[in-house]
């Protein structure tokens, strides 16, 4: 073994207890003396009267990978400079035994943070099984060894002050590729009693395309999901603004802290801007720093507020497809409505969460149109052959579904069924062919839908 094994053999040491001394510091939160961390990035949280669960342990197993990522660049970098002080031939053997070294130091501190994380969700007497929550990429025995490789490869180059951009960027690939965790731009976090003004906001996002949470557009995406651990993972990872809309009874309500934790913690360990918060009424926000900036719901209109979040985020009207625009819709069970089906790809949607409906459709010709499958939420589309009034069809799941496509006719009801198993008859009236038997392209349509899977529209 080298001496430069020795001294870092000896480093090592020291840090493994640096380490330790961390995880022990999370016990504070058991027995109320409360916790302050290093989250290794510049940037160090501090709680108290809560306990080891949810954000706060999403926030240990963030933070203890990235330490140990860190880590291991600084000693291989030291290792690097202390060979530099040889002869050439000393740099290879220095890198493959501190490769080795580090891969069995990440190993032992990976297993005291699984005993931690044990011991911190049990409850003294019962103990729950291990779990390893961490990401811990770039920290695998053969990531390290490729970084010891990388530094290697640039010396033998010539250029030793390659080796730093090659080491970071093997450092923080993942094992499996390293993945973008934002899916969207902004996540609307708020009590049901504020919905009506919400939703306004987030269908004006989406019609400026946005890629904005709002619960009822993601029904099927959350659909079997386990909630809690859903809800967290989107508000502490997988949005790049939380706009969060402040009430008493978002305070009280358990999904609303749910959400509240999650986002707080991100915002803890980032010094980016994350939180938006918008106030209906003063309601003191636990975790919530007093000195950060808000806007008062009352003093904007919902579209005016989500114009305001777009400039926020720095979203361009151009960016992605003028065609991804939200389609026009009706939200009640029942109604008539009328719009140019060469608009939106020919979409247009009726009702919401689990009696929503996107309907499809293109032009046939002069009084006919073709109707289609194709959008998330429809299981079936079907022509109620005989029928010419919503009121005649007393079982809706008796007709054909088996084609993608049907091609209906002025006058007759076509059937759709959606993803959750309920029906919508929809009774064409009009359907208008520009320079044939109209001005226009329009479809006409009276619909009603039944909830519950219930088949029969007779009543």
């Amino acid at each position: 073994m080298l001496p430069i094994a020795n001294r870092l053999r000896r480093r090592l040491e020291d840090r493994r207890a640096f380490f330790e001394n961390w995880l022990f510091q999370w016990f504070g939160l058991k027995d109320g003396r409360g916790v302050s961390v290093d989250l290794f990035n510049g940037k160090k949280s501090h709680w108290e009267g809560i306990g080891y669960f949810g954000s706060t342990r999403d926030v240990f197993w963030e933070a203890l990978p990235r330490g140990i990522r860190n880590e291991i660049l600084e000693q291989l970098e030291w290792v690097e400079r202390e060979a530099s002080r040889y002869r050439p031939e000393v740099l290879p053997k220095a890198l493959d035994e501190a490769a080795g070294q580090l891969g069995t130091f990440v190993e032992i501190i990976r297993h005291r943070a699984i005993d931690c994380d044990q011991g911190l969700r049990g409850d003294g007497i019962n103990i729950p099984g291990p779990s390893d929550q961490g990401r811990w990429y770039g920290t695998s025995k053969s990531k390290i060894r490729q970084q010891a490789d990388a530094i290697l490869e640039a010396h033998q180059g010539g250029s030793p002050s390659s080796a730093i951009s090659k080491r970071d960027a093997l450092a923080f690939a993942s094992d499996e590729e390293a993945e973008d965790m934002t899916k969207y731009q902004v996540a609307l976090s708020f009590a049901g009693e504020q919905r009506e003004y919400i939703e306004a906001v987030a269908e004006y996002l989406k019609k400026e395309g946005v890629t904005v949470f709002y619960d009822r557009h993601s029904t099927v995406d959350l659909w079997g999901k386990d909630g809690a651990a859903a809800f967290t993972d989107l508000f502490s990872k997988r949005a790049a603004y939380v706009v969060m809309f402040i009430s008493e009874d978002y305070v009280s309500k358990a999904w609303p802290r749910q959400e509240r934790q999650a986002a707080i913690s991100r915002q803890m360990q980032d010094e980016d801007e994350y939180i938006l918060p918008v106030r209906f009424d003063q309601a003191e926000v636990p975790g919530l720093p007093s000195t950060l900036q808000y806007v008062q719901a009352e003093q904007f209109q919902p579209s005016d507020l989500a114009k305001a979040i777009i400039e926020k985020i720095g979203h361009s009207p151009l960016s992605g497809k003028a065609s991804d625009a939200a389609p026009q819709y009706s939200e009640s069970l029942r109604g008539k409505v009328a719009f140019d089906y060469t608009n939106h790809d020919g979409r247009y949607l009726i009702g919401e969460g689990e009696v929503q409906f996107e309907t499809k459709w293109s032009g046939a010709g002069a009084d006919t149109i073709h109707a289609y499958n194709d959008p998330p939420t429809i299981h079936g589309i079907a022509i109620a052959e005989g029928a010419t009034r919503i009121d005649e069809i007393t079982d809706a799941s008796s007709y054909d579904f088996s084609s993608r496509s049907r091609r209906a006719n002025k006058g007759e009801v076509v059937i759709l069924r959606n993803i959750h198993g309920n029906y919508a008859a929809l009774e064409l009236i009009e359907i208008g062919y520009k320079g044939r038997n109209s001005d226009r392209f329009e479809l006409r349509f009276t619909y009603r839908i039944n909830p519950n899977g219930v088949r029969d529209f007779s009543a």
